[in-house]
C-alpha cells in the first residue's frame, strides 16, 4: 500500500468559493465580504442567495461544472482518484 498526498492551497471551502464568485450576480460590497469571510459562512450565504437549502449542492455544482479544472491541485486531485479507482 502506498500513500499519496495532496496539497491543496487554500481550504476546499475557500477555493469553491473562489471559483462561485465570478459566476454570481452580487453588489460589489457583498462580493468583497464574502471573499474575506469565513470561507463555510460564505459557502452556506452562497448557497441561500441561489436558493440552495444545503451548500454541499453549491459544491456539486462547482464540481459538475469543471469550476475547479483550471486549478494544478484539482487536476491532481482528479488523476490521484482515477489512478486509485482504476
Amino acid at each position: 500500500m502506498s500513500l499519496n498526498f495532496l496539497f491543496i492551497p487554500q481550504s476546499l471551502e475557500k477555493q469553491i468559493v473562489k471559483a462561485l464568485l465570478p459566476f454570481i450576480k452580487l453588489s460589489r460590497k457583498k462580493l468583497n465580504k464574502l471573499r474575506n469571510a469565513d470561507p463555510h459562512k460564505a459557502l452556506n450565504e452562497l448557497a441561500e442567495h441561489l436558493g440552495l437549502n444545503d451548500y454541499t449542492k453549491l459544491c456539486k455544482i462547482v464540481v459538475e461544472n469543471n469550476l475547479l479544472d483550471g486549478e494544478d491541485w484539482y487536476k491532481n486531485f482528479v488523476q490521484q482518484m482515477k489512478k486509485f479507482l482504476g
